[in-house]
C-alpha cells in the first residue's frame, strides 16, 4: 500500500475514532449517577465466629450483635428470621430513630444439636423507609455431650468465719441424662445437700449446696463432696473443697513433705504412697482416716530428736480399687479432740 492509499484509509476511519473520543471525553460524558440511599442499619459485626475448637458444653450460647441507625429516617425492624428453630432472636427495640442504637441477642439452644461445626444465621428485615434485609451469621463447634460439673472444686480463699453455702451444678445434656441420687462428704466440716433437680428436653440439671462450717480447725482444711448418680458411665463425682480456718498459733510448725499424696491405681501389687507430717509435740493424736473408703492409711512415729515437735510417716494404699475412676481423695489427721486437724490431699492417677 502506498502513502496515498494509507492516508485515504486513515481519513476514512477518522470519524469513528473522533466520535468515540468525543463520547469518552469528560466534557461530553453524562454525569455518573451515585446513589445516596445507603442502608441505614450498620452492625458492629456481621459474622461472629467462636473459633475452631469446641466451645465448653452449655445448654445455650448467646451471641449479641450491636447496631446503629446511621440514616436520617426512622428504621422499623419488621422481622428477624432464624435459620432453625434452635435460634430465638431477641431485639432490644423494633423502632430505631436516627442516631439511635440497639442490640440483637441470638440465643442458640445447643442441647439438642449434634456435636461438630455449625453455622446459624438470622436475616433481619427492616424499612428505612425502603425495604432492606441483612443476614448475620454465628459459627461455632459444639463438643461431645458429657456430664459437666461447675465449679469442679470449691476453694474459699479468705478465712471462714460463718457458715456459708456454696452451689455446685451438675449438668448432663446427653439423650439419657443422669440423676443425682445421694450426696455425702468426707468430713462434717463440709455439709452437702441437693437443692434442686430437674429434667427437660435439654437434659438434666442438679444443683447441690455445700455448707462450710462456721467454726473450722486452725489452718487450711480440705475435704471431698461425693455425688452418687444413676449413670453407669459416671457413677460417682468428686468435688474437692478447701477452706481456711483461723490462723495457727504463733510459732506453731505444721508441715507436710511432699505436700500431697500421689498414688497410682494399679491392679494387683500396690505401691504405697508415703508422706511425712510434722506437727507440735503438744498435739494429742486420736486417729487418722482416709477418703475414699477404699484407701487404707497407716502411720508410724519417727524419732527426730526434738521435744517440741513430732513427726509421722504416713503411707496409704488401696484395699481395693474404687469402682469409679475418681481422681481426688484426702487423708485427715485428727488431734486434740477435733480442735486441731491436718488434711492432706490425695491425687489418684489411673494409668492408660
Amino acid at each position: 500500500m502506498n502513502a496515498r492509499s494509507s492516508l485515504t484509509c486513515l481519513l476514512s476511519v477518522a470519524p469513528v475514532f473522533l466520535g468515540t473520543w468525543a463520547w469518552l471525553s469528560p466534557a461530553s460524558a453524562p454525569p455518573v449517577a451515585v446513589s445516596k440511599e445507603q442502608p441505614s442499619l450498620v452492625f458492629s459485626e456481621y459474622l461472629m465466629h467462636f473459633g475452631n475448637e469446641p466451645i465448653p458444653p452449655q445448654p445455650e450460647v448467646n451471641a449479641t450483635f450491636l447496631f446503629r441507625n446511621v440514616g436520617s429516617q426512622p428504621v422499623s425492624i419488621t422481622e428477624t428470621e432464624p435459620s432453625c428453630g434452635c435460634v430465638t432472636p431477641r431485639l432490644s427495640a423494633q423502632q430505631v430513630g436516627p442516631g439511635e442504637s440497639g442490640r440483637l441477642t441470638v440465643p442458640i439452644k445447643t442441647a439438642t444439636e449434634t456435636p461438630g461445626f455449625h453455622e446459624y444465621t438470622v436475616t433481619v428485615k427492616y424499612t428505612d423507609p425502603n425495604p432492606r434485609a441483612v443476614t448475620l451469621s454465628v459459627k461455632l463447634t459444639l463438643p461431645e455431650k458429657t456430664v459437666q460439673v461447675e465449679p469442679k472444686a470449691i476453694y474459699v480463699i479468705g478465712q471462714s468465719t460463718q457458715a456459708v453455702e456454696h452451689a455446685v451444678t451438675v449438668t448432663d445434656m446427653r439423650e439419657t441424662p443422669l440423676r443425682v441420687q445421694t450426696v455425702s462428704s468426707s468430713t462434717p466440716l463440709f455439709t452437702p445437700r441437693i437443692i434442686d433437680q430437674n429434667r427437660n428436653a435439654e437434659g438434666s440439671r442438679a444443683q447441690i449446696g455445700v455448707t462450710i462450717a462456721e467454726k473450722l480447725p486452725r489452718g487450711i482444711q480440705r475435704g471431698i463432696v461425693q455425688v452418687v448418680t444413676s449413670d453407669p458411665v459416671t457413677p460417682v463425682i468428686h468435688v474437692p473443697v478447701m477452706a481456711r480456718g483461723p490462723d495457727r498459733r504463733p510459732g506453731e510448725l505444721v508441715a507436710v513433705q511432699p505436700e500431697q499424696f500421689r498414688i497410682v491405681a494399679m491392679k494387683g501389687k500396690q505401691v504405697p504412697a508415703v508422706v511425712e507430717a510434722t506437727m507440735p509435740a503438744s498435739w494429742k493424736l486420736s486417729h487418722i482416716d482416709a477418703f475414699p473408703l477404699e484407701l487404707n492409711a497407716e502411720f508410724e512415729k519417727l524419732d527426730i530428736g526434738r521435744d517440741d515437735l513430732q513427726q509421722l510417716r504416713i503411707s496409704i494404699s488401696f484395699s481395693q480399687l474404687p469402682a469409679a475412676r475418681i481422681q481426688d481423695g484426702v487423708v485427715t489427721i485428727h488431734a486434740n479432740d477435733g480442735d486441731d486437724m491436718l488434711t492432706i490431699p490425695v491425687q489418684i492417677v489411673w494409668p492408660g
